[in-house]
């Protein structure tokens, strides 16, 4: 039961890790570069960025805005997809030196159909550790696991919640 919650959720943070590692945006955006002296460096809208490597296209981010700030990238509305996912999606979204955050009706949809959702998830780069900051629900079908405040460490590949409810319905063969 918990070892397919935490392969998907496995899945959706090492999205995130890639979302942290961006280099580029091309395509239709607007960018504007602003003077040293005044708070926002880069502003962006409606920008997409494709990754790719020599075989195939890995990821597609699309962001309705973008902001660098100091070192901190603020989005809002990102939207990300690759050939593993359907989609991952944040109402807002930021990228310090060590940290990534999500927030604001925060969903995964993988091609099986499984959702992930969440109102906030931080993913600590240095430590690799995946956190939901309140609740959290996974849905397949008609099975579902909720809870609170999930932590998944990549490294020891421990998962922690409280309050989790699982609800697996159970068939039997005719």
């Amino acid at each position: 039961m918990v070892h397919r919650v935490e392969i998907a959720l496995f899945l959706l943070f090492a999205l995130l890790l890639t979302i942290a590692l961006m280099t580029h945006f091309h395509g239709p955006a607007t960018v504007a570069v602003k003077p040293m002296r005044e708070r926002v460096k880069v502003s962006l809208e409606d920008a997409r960025l494709d990754e790719i490597n020599a075989t195939a296209l890995l990821n597609t981010y699309t962001v309705h805005k973008a902001a660098l700030k100091g070192r901190t990238w603020y989005f809002e509305g990102l939207d990300l997809r690759n050939p593993q996912i359907s989609y991952l999606r944040a109402e807002h979204a930021l990228r310090k030196a060590k940290l990534l955050e999500l927030e604001g009706n925060v969903s995964m949809r993988r091609l099986d159909g499984s959702l992930y959702r969440a109102g906030k998830v931080r993913y600590d780069l240095g430590k690799r550790i995946v956190r939901s900051i309140g609740p959290f629900r996974a849905d397949k079908g008609e099975s579902y696991v909720r809870g609170i405040d999930f932590r998944y460490g990549l490294n020891d590949k421990i998962t922690e919640a409280k309050k989790v409810f699982a609800h697996y319905p159970m068939r039997t063969k005719k």
